[in-house]
């Protein structure tokens, strides 16, 4: 199976032909995938699987779970906790973003906020209460689900910032590694622990260029180390929803084969 899709705020804005290529490119990739033996390897994380490890982590920089102790950052403002070459914000101001408004659901006007600047963390996302209670001011993240809902702290366009290595530069270098294009639930990720061990698929990468689709394999971790053992960031940002990353390359793990 293969799936792709596209949003905007404008009709022009969605290529359908590209769209059902991609979905198409994808199951066609996958054709005659197997099984490989369990290696600790280099790995390169294609943007949607970034994305879906980067949406488990996101609840961490938002000030409620922090102030309840159910933040991986908690107290750790100023420590290099994520490789030097990642830049995350939260920019509720972003043009053409699925999450971007004049203010947020407190009224308050959305910001573009810098999180984490050459791997060190800057800082959380707040709405008014969770602002006060920090002696801080609201960062404009205050979401409602609706009108009768109260508001609670919660990411706008959130996401990593491009970086300047192109897709083929990522796989330099890696004499034998893997490819990962899909991961079956990146959702049950523990987001107090970081630990994370799930079903994945994608491609044997072997002297620098990706060979055999490769299925039924397992990967697995922690978020912070993953993090923090990037050690190329792609060109290719993509958002799935409202939040998005580049692909981007990790130094060595855990995959589990045959």
């Amino acid at each position: 199976m293969g799936w792709d899709f596209g949003f905007s705020n404008y009709f022009s804005g969605l290529d359908v032909a590209m769209i059902a290529k991609t979905a198409a490119d994808k199951a066609a990739g996958l054709l005659g995938a197997r099984k490989i033996t369990t290696m600790r390897c280099p790995a390169v994380l294609d943007n949607h699987v970034a994305t879906e490890v980067l949406e488990v982590l996101s609840p961490s920089f938002l000030a409620d779970s922090v102030r309840k102790g159910k933040s991986l950052l908690a107290n750790r403002v100023g420590e290099e906790l994520f490789s030097p070459g990642l830049r995350i914000r939260d920019d509720g101001t972003l043009s053409g973003g699925m999450a971007t408004a004049p203010f947020d659901g407190e009224g308050v006007p959305q910001r573009n906020t810098v999180l984490v600047e050459e791997g060190r963390l800057k800082g959380f996302l707040y709405d008014t209460y969770y602002a006060q209670k920090a002696g801080t001011a609201s960062t404009g993240n205050a979401m409602r689900s609706s009108s009768k809902s109260p508001p609670v702290p919660g990411v706008s366009n959130f996401f990593i910032e491009n970086g300047d290595t192109p897709f083929a530069g990522l796989l330099q270098g890696i004499d034998r590694g893997v490819l990962v294009t899909s991961v079956m639930g990146m959702h049950t990720a523990n987001p107090i622990s970081g630990d994370f061990s799930v079903g994945a698929a994608g491609f044997l990468i072997e002297n620098g260029a990706v060979t055999t689709p490769v299925k039924g394999i397992a990967i697995a971790g922690n978020i912070m180390d993953l993090f923090h053992s990037v050690e190329m960031v792609g060109n290719d940002l993509r958002f799935f929803g409202a939040v998005g990353a580049p692909s981007l390359r990790i130094a060595a793990l855990e995959v589990s084969g045959e």
